[in-house]
């Protein structure tokens, strides 16, 4: 049997499967559209999500201003900073990107972090273009994305820190070395690192253990880069410098002003 001839029959077979399933979602419409209670709930659930998401902006809100003016703030101070958020010519767009975000997160401390980002606008030195590139950032960063970016920001270095001592080739400009050993991710530094290997209990302290998760999404959104490992250490183990790229330095600097309206450890 031709090539052409198993394509079509896939086709054909691919195109009766869609068939059946769009008739199996119609029946399913139907049915709900017959059942109100259903729809009722559904629509109760939908506006929980509001709520929630609703609440954590409040919180997030009255965090940030209670920081600004160091104390706690009254109710007419908030809804003053809520109503210069509400005014600015940003905000309905921010409003769909973030709290959009937020609504549909299953997260109290992702729903949080968003609104912080979302109401800290006032707060905020960034430029307009810089802000549209953190807030597309964040939009698809986790709390844990957020925690593991700091933790490289705090062991980072300067080339002049580090290149005096020879490990600039391991560790790259930043001075952070993300070692890779099967499921495990540890972030070194060259204060971790000698000419036999790491330090004795490198690979025990949980000082140094990353998430590869948060490593990922970090390096997919543009923030992180992991660049080729360039030496063997130990003879098994392999060190890839990390580096943090412009945008990843401007959600820092965003996180770093928003952060009194976010509360990492919130759940």
């Amino acid at each position: 049997m031709s090539t052409v001839v198993v394509g079509i029959k896939a086709l054909v077979a691919s195109g009766e499967k869609f068939a059946q399933l769009a008739r199996k979602g119609a029946d399913l419409v139907r049915g709900a559209e017959s059942n109100s209670a259903a729809l009722a709930r559904f629509e109760e659930t939908s506006a929980a999500a509001t709520r929630e998401t609703l609440k954590e902006c409040h919180a997030a809100l009255r965090a940030l201003v209670a920081h600004a003016l160091d104390r706690e703030p009254s109710d007419a101070e908030v809804d003053a900073v809520f109503a210069a958020v509400a005014e600015h010519p940003n905000a309905p767009f921010r409003f769909h990107r973030l709290l959009g975000e937020a609504r549909k997160s299953a997260s109290r401390r992702r729903r949080r972090f968003l609104a912080s980002v979302f109401f800290g606008l006032p707060f905020s030195k960034l430029p307009d273009d810089d802000r549209d590139r953190v807030d597309m950032a964040v939009e698809r960063m986790t709390v844990a994305d957020v925690e593991f970016l700091a933790m490289v920001q705090a062991k980072r270095r300067t080339p002049e820190e580090h290149k005096v001592d020879g490990k600039s080739y391991i560790f790259g400009d930043d001075g952070i070395g993300a070692v890779i050993r099967g499921s495990e991710l540890r972030i070194a530094t060259p204060n971790e690192w000698t000419l036999d290997g790491f330090v004795p209990g490198f690979f025990e302290d949980p000082r140094f253990i990353g998430d590869r998760a948060a490593l990922a999404s970090l390096v997919s959104v543009g923030c992180l880069d992991l660049g080729e490992a360039v030496t063997h250490l130990g003879n098994k183990e392999k060190a890839n410098p990390l580096r943090i790229l412009p945008l990843g330095h401007m959600v820092i600097r965003a996180i770093e002003e928003v952060g009194p309206g976010f509360i990492p450890s919130n759940e």
